[in-house]
């Protein structure tokens, strides 16, 4: 009996913790006149889910089946297991240079895990950024958001809509990383559309000597053409500016019967 209900306890402290906390560490920038009333919705929204590092505790104790890792920890789908002998959960950009530093053999970060391929595997340090969820600020001039790498659409778009903003496109998949979804090419609908990674104006990476590096596409334009959909190969991804336009709505049609 106690050996469910004491995980289950310290699933339900972090859970509430997690919502505070990303809620009170998210700085809007740039013009923004419903500071108050925007924390308390965006609270509200955060507590609504369950953070991926709650996700990811929950299956490092159900399922500890890797006989050479430190914790147990599969992809979306449950048919590929990660073999990484460390994992860690960095919170912020210096967590993350710490880890790169201070880790032996090669290191590899993972999103949210939907891919069924082992590009993200490794026998040695694994950083995962379901923690690194945050909103960072949002520049009304410019029509920007800059998120962590972590953050998932679920978490961004919530907020761009009570700020009255939208991204041009997103995939079907909103429970993909920001980060994850622009380094593998994911894309949304239209011969018109342009992939998630076309979005992105700026990102912030940590290097594999440990050393952050920012790009914008305005100074670094042939670096961001390469890093884009980089599939991790520059390094770990820690931060994105996305370019956003103003709120539209959209119109469905469902078909129920071919003619």
């Amino acid at each position: 009996m106690w050996k469910f209900a004491l995980p289950l306890l310290v699933v339900l402290l972090a859970f509430a913790h997690a919502g505070d906390d990303r809620a009170s560490r998210m700085v809007p920038t740039g013009s923004f006149s419903k500071k108050s009333s925007f924390n308390a919705d965006f609270s509200n929204a955060v507590k609504s889910k369950l953070s991926g590092s709650i996700k990811d505790l929950i299956n490092r104790w159900l399922n500890p089946t890797c006989k050479n890792c430190t914790a147990s920890l599969t992809n979306w789908g449950g048919n590929f297991q990660f073999q990484a002998k460390h994992i860690e959960y960095p919170r912020s950009t210096q967590e993350v240079v710490n880890i790169v530093k201070n880790s032996l053999g090669k290191v590899r970060a993972v999103g949210n895990r939907h891919s069924f391929s082992t590009i993200a595997d490794t026998t040695d340090t694994l950083v995962s950024l379901s923690a690194m969820t945050s909103i960072l600020g949002v520049n009304t001039d410019d029509l920007t958001i800059t998120v962590q790498a972590g953050a998932k659409y679920t978490d961004v778009m919530p907020f761009l809509e009570f700020v009255t903003l939208a991204l041009p496109a997103q995939s079907s998949l909103a429970e993909i990383s920001i980060a994850g979804a622009m380094s593998t090419g994911a894309h949304g609908s239209g011969y018109t559309v342009q992939n998630l990674a076309s979005q992105v104006v700026g990102m912030q990476m940590v290097l594999a000597n440990g050393t952050v590096a920012n790009f914008t596409r305005k100074n670094d334009k042939q670096m961001m053409q390469a890093l884009g959909v980089g599939l991790g190969v520059g390094g770990i991804i820690t931060e994105v500016t996305l370019q956003t336009e103003p709120r539209y709505d959209m119109q469905t049609f469902v078909f129920q019967k071919w003619v």
